[in-house]
């Protein structure tokens, strides 16, 4: 069997005026395709910062506010102790009250594709002298 070669050269393919001619159409416009597919859902991030909070005490509720036009963080203790975060405050501290997200030993926590402006994590341990480590993209 013979392959015929396609180029743009070969136009019968948009007067047979079928499901050929709007395959040729789109991918001859691929590229630009592509471009806008990547502007449109890459989410640039300029800078990734590491911050960490000292908490000395067992179940007091710390908090980190994120920087202006955050993208995305990942939170995690230094020794991989199990901890509590939330949004809200009141909700980690000596007495947790849900809703709070818990953290299991030995993993962290992260969140991308975002665009945070004035927001606040609240976060606590049961273990004393732990120190969270935070990645955040700005």
């Amino acid at each position: 069997m013979q392959l015929i070669e396609v180029t743009p050269q070969k136009s019968w393919m948009k007067r047979t005026g079928s499901w050929f001619s709007d395959a040729w159409n789109y991918l001859a416009n691929i590229q630009t395709l592509i471009t806008e597919i990547a502007s449109n859902m890459i989410i640039r991030i300029t800078r990734t910062r590491i911050y960490t909070v000292s908490m000395p005490v067992a179940n007091r509720q710390y908090s980190f506010a994120f920087p202006a036009h955050t993208k995305g963080f990942e939170i995690q203790t230094t020794s991989g102790t199990a901890f509590r975060v939330s949004f809200d405050p009141g909700r980690v501290g000596p007495i947790a009250k849900r809703p709070y997200w818990s953290v299991a030993t030995n993993t962290s926590w992260d969140k991308d594709k975002l665009d945070y402006e004035g927001v606040t994590l609240y976060f606590a341990c049961a273990t004393a002298g732990q120190t969270m480590e935070l990645t955040i993209d700005t």
